[in-house]
């Protein structure tokens, strides 16, 4: 309860400084002109990226300015990964507030004609946050669920056990490398 509570906090800080006249229309291109501002920095950060790996090549390993651009690389590389986090969860936003597919986006939009103009793109907007964090959720517990499944599959099924680790290379080739996070973490615990 109180995670849910904290959601519609936090999403209200991050949508109260929309511009509150703007019609709903105008506050998702808005939001979309900063996702694109994002895409920028992440095109330029990318080209920042490839000249310190080719400034790199020019050090020889262990010296000063080789470990310098080693840590700015590595910066550089978590800003991608946030970059790309923002404009993914940002493009889920917007085709939520614009397409609503949850019942959260669907009831707000029901709603907006009776909520007060300058707090309808917001409402629209945090509802659509809201309801991308919680599909974000759902899919992480069903990801997990399935390997959880699998782990007990593997432990109770001396067939399945053996099937698995025979086309385990085969497995690992075709997951995306979040999954291969996913599984390499169950597999630690277990």
């Amino acid at each position: 309860m109180y995670r849910i509570i904290g959601v519609v906090i936090l999403s209200s800080i991050l949508f109260a400084p929309l511009p509150g006249c703007a019609s709903v229309g105008e506050t998702i291109e808005q939001t979309t002109r900063w996702k694109d501002r994002a895409v920028r920095a992440k095109t330029g950060t990318e080209s920042d990226l490839a000249s310190l790996q080719a400034q790199r090549e020019s050090f020889p390993a262990g010296t000063e300015q080789s470990e310098q651009i080693d840590l700015s690389i590595l910066s550089a590389r978590a800003k991608l990964a946030a970059l790309d986090a923002a404009i993914a969860h940002a493009d889920s936003v917007i085709a939520e507030a614009t397409n609503p597919t949850d019942g959260i986006t669907s009831t707000t939009q029901v709603l907006l004609p009776f909520l007060p103009a300058p707090i309808q793109a917001p409402a629209l907007l945090g509802a659509a946050f809201i309801a991308t964090l919680v599909r974000s959720k759902q899919l992480k517990d069903g990801t997990s669920s399935i390997i959880r499944s699998i782990q007990h599959a593997i432990a109770n099924d001396e067939n399945f056990k053996n099937a698995f680790a025979t086309n385990a290379n085969t497995i690992r080739t075709i997951q995306t490398p979040l999954a291969r996070r996913l599984v390499d973490k169950a597999q630690r615990k277990s």
